[in-house]
């Protein structure tokens, strides 16, 4: 099923489209944009919180006292989480440049200069 016969709004065949069509489509993209900054927010404070506590139960309940053999394993286990964080992080600030560019291409799409 392609997109003409999803939204009745578009013209011909081609690549016409309704002005209506264009701000719908943009308001989409901002308002997912903004939703996602919202959550990048939320996810940043919980993940922050989350990770204090963790450490704050590990550090005095289940190892106060680690082995020094221990050690190497600590700290590829909080490399590779700290990796993780970075890697959401940055999905998260790609995602946002996406909704940008796209808003973009919309509206050169919608705007060609002739």
């Amino acid at each position: 099923m392609d997109n003409n016969e999803l939204d009745p709004t578009i013209k011909d065949a081609g690549n016409n489209v309704t002005y209506q069509t264009y701000l719908n489509e943009r308001k989409s993209l901002i308002d997912s944009a903004q939703e996602q900054a919202r959550n990048f927010d939320k996810y940043l404070l919980t993940l922050s919180a989350g990770t204090f506590g963790l450490s704050l139960v590990f550090i005095n309940q289940i190892a106060p006292n680690p082995l020094s053999s221990s050690l190497p394993f600590l700290f590829v286990a909080w490399v590779a989480f700290s990796i993780s964080i970075i890697s959401t992080l940055v999905s998260f600030q790609c995602s946002v440049r996406a909704h940008a560019r796209q808003i973009e291409i919309l509206e050169n799409k919608f705007f060609e200069k002739k």
